[in-house]
């Protein structure tokens, strides 16, 4: 790598690091994501013909996509 691409990825990291909103989303994000995994798997643990809870709390991940897509319009926004 160059310095002139390091310099680059270390303007974009503090840029990033120093906006409210990329760290609220962030955190909203993250909490989010255990609050539907814990939903998902108390919602599958009650039907008796499912597959079990820890199967059913990984689709909580796919709904975590929505906040780092955020992120990114966050990012871009900001400029």
């Amino acid at each position: 790598m160059t310095n002139d691409f390091r310099n680059i990825v270390a303007a974009e990291l503090v840029k990033l690091r120093t906006l409210p909103a990329t760290l609220i989303t962030t955190a909203t994000t993250m909490i989010g994501t255990a609050v539907l995994a814990a939903v998902f798997a108390a919602g599958q643990e009650r039907l008796s013909d499912s597959p079990s809870a820890a199967e059913a709390a990984p689709r909580a991940v796919e709904y975590r996509h929505i906040g780092f897509i955020l992120l990114g319009i966050l990012a871009v926004v900001s400029e």
